[in-house]
């Protein structure tokens, strides 16, 4: 996920049917945005901490998870008191805009390399490229760069196998040549 900095009206906050979404927010990084299911789930897991911070689009500031969790009926009404943030310094937590850039998915370059190249190591490129949508679009994206990750080392590795399978081929070819009119 990549996050950056300049307006400060808040992360972009994009809608999943009619749910919140909820940015978290620990140690200085910023997370998500997660559905409330997703968020109560990653609580039961213990990847979010109730002390953790979270804000919506709509909220006025950052409050802990626990009051999003707790506060079900109406998350948008959390207290509006502001958060200091953790380790004693004095700002107030401020929501910061963040942008959740799609990984590339190599799928071109893994069907490409799959025909003129390397099929075995082609198709398995394939496969991790084709979960780079479905990841993303299913909020995974550790899981998204995850995949696109794999399925570029795989294209790269077929694409490799291939180049010298091409190039022993031709330097065979050539020793054959020149061996046959001696």
């Amino acid at each position: 996920m990549a996050v950056t900095t300049g307006d400060v009206s808040g992360p972009t906050n994009p809608s999943v049917g009619n749910q919140t979404t909820y940015f978290i927010q620990r140690q200085g990084q910023q997370f998500g945005p997660y559905t409330l299911e997703v968020l109560r789930r990653y609580v039961a897991e213990q990847r979010v901490s109730l002390s953790d911070f979270a804000w919506a689009q709509g909220m006025p500031s950052w409050v802990r998870v626990s009051q999003i969790i707790g506060s079900v009926s109406n998350p948008m009404q959390a207290p509006q008191q502001q958060q200091r943030i953790p380790g004693g310094n004095p700002q107030y937590l401020q929501p910061q805009p963040s942008v959740v850039v799609k990984p590339q998915s190599y799928m071109a370059s893994a069907i490409l390399v799959t025909l003129f190249c390397c099929l075995p190591f082609g198709v398995v490129s394939i496969v991790y490229a084709a979960q780079v949508d479905s990841k993303f679009s299913a909020g995974d994206y550790p899981g998204a760069q995850q995949a696109s990750n794999t399925a570029r080392n795989w294209y790269h590795a077929a694409l490799v196998c291939g180049l010298v399978i091409i190039v022993i081929s031709f330097a065979a070819n050539l020793v054959i040549s020149f061996a046959a009119h001696r």
